[in-house]
């Protein structure tokens, strides 16, 4: 080895450059450069030992080469986070921004893909230029939620260089618009009630919606949601037990958490009561005694008498009370089936002499089809007399031991007769 020897050092290719150096005591020597080329690509280095130190290289002196590779810089992707509302379309959405060294690549030299997050992909399309880059894609998300997207962006001319980058895409439901609610009309039996809306999602189905229904005499149920595209329909069907005015409440929601409510007025008025038959009241909680009138002749159907058509007593707690109804058997017939259904209870008010606190307090009665002759119900119905239901109770100790009123005495009854 020879130290103090000068070596010459040159690159051509994707850079250029010159060095120099001088050999160490062991004859060795390095040289260093830094590329300029941001795309990379390959150096051929040549070293030349130059024997007399003039500065350049002759062809007397020996030479030799080497090739540097260098890797370019890659595609840097920004992905960016989406708003959307479920079923509405959007198109030219920007979900990307990326950077590339090569400043003289122009859009179409890229590709890009777009996953959505709910299983769908799509092409995006790219813009801009001098290195910069745009891409937005066009889709619709079926349902609200939170989706992840991921945009994928690959030089065509340089599969290596590729990039990927994920996001959050924000869904939203959208609102319900109520576009009416018909009101209940008087019926003798069920009472059934209407309401519509509208969902601008054009994608919905009816089964993403539930519906429930306050008929407003405690009691809910659950309505049948109907329709298709954005036009919907709620129905249900309710037998009140009672002769008042209600709000009837209708209450939709979304599977997202959108909610719409509806309200209409229901009058329910006393329904008629048999066919062609006579009905009315027993009660006897002092020995018994029937009510004073008898119904008049009506169509089968929801009999109900108001409270107070039943007499007022006061019974001692424990005491064995009994109720019940009988028939007259329509025309010149001697035999007749009678069918009692549900709701089918009587209901009185309990009253304290010491307060002023009202108690409700119902008895239930059996439903059951019944065979009715002039000599009384088949199968046996508890008869008091011929053509009479009866059923038996005990009065509830609600005034601490005292006696106790029982007013606004009432039946509810289905009664078909055949």
């Amino acid at each position: 080895p020879v130290a103090g020897k000068q070596i010459l050092f040159s690159a051509s290719g994707a850079n250029t450059a010159a060095r120099s150096g001088t050999t160490d005591g062991t004859g060795h020597v390095s040289c260093s450069y830094a590329g300029t080329n941001l795309l990379g690509g390959t150096d051929t280095v040549t070293a030349c030992y130059d024997l007399d130190n003039s500065g350049t290289c002759d062809s007397s002196e020996e030479t030799t080469t080497a090739t540097v590779l260098w890797i370019g810089e890659k595609i840097i992707i920004r992905p960016l986070p989406i708003s959307a509302a479920e079923g509405m379309p959007f198109t030219g959405a920007l979900v990307a921004t990326f950077s590339d060294p090569d400043t003289a690549a122009t859009a179409s030299e890229y590709s890009a893909v777009i996953e959505w997050g709910d299983g769908s992909m799509s092409s995006g399309t790219i813009s801009g230029g001098s290195g910069s880059f745009f891409v937005t894609g066009d889709h619709t998300y079926v349902d609200e939620g939170s989706y992840t997207t991921k945009v994928t962006v690959t030089d065509i001319d340089n599969s290596d260089n590729t990039a990927s980058g994920s996001a959050k895409a924000t869904v939203v439901d959208v609102i319900l618009i109520p576009t009416g609610i018909t009101p209940p009309g008087n019926s003798s039996e069920a009472y059934t009630v209407t309401a519509s809306f509208i969902d601008t999602n054009p994608l919905a189905t009816a089964t993403d919606f539930t519906a429930t229904i306050d008929w407003g005499d405690s009691t809910t149920s659950t309505g049948t949601v109907t329709g298709s595209g954005i036009s919907y329909s709620v129905t249900g069907s309710h037998v009140y037990t009672s002769t008042t005015g209600f709000i009837v409440k209708v209450h939709v929601a979304d599977d997202g958490g959108a909610t719409v409510d509806q309200t209409t007025a229901v009058q329910v008025l006393g329904a008629p009561c048999l066919s062609k038959s006579v009905f009315r009241w027993h009660y006897s909680a002092n020995g018994g005694f029937w009510s004073a009138g008898m119904s008049p002749d009506c169509t089968t159907g929801l009999v109900g008498f108001a409270p107070g058509s039943i007499p007022n007593s006061i019974a001692n707690p424990g005491t064995t009370v009994n109720v019940g109804y009988d028939f007259s058997l329509p025309g010149n017939k001697s035999t007749v089936t009678v069918v009692v259904g549900a709701p089918h209870f009587a209901a009185f008010s309990l009253r304290c002499a010491s307060t002023p606190t009202v108690t409700p307090f119902a008895v239930p009665l059996t439903s059951q089809a019944y065979t009715v002759t002039g000599n009384g119900w088949t199968p046996n119905a508890n008869p008091k007399s011929p053509l009479t239901y009866q059923a038996s109770f005990t009065v509830p100790n609600v005034c601490g031991g005292d006696k106790v009123l029982l007013t606004d005495g009432a039946f509810f009854v289905r009664v078909s007769i055949f």
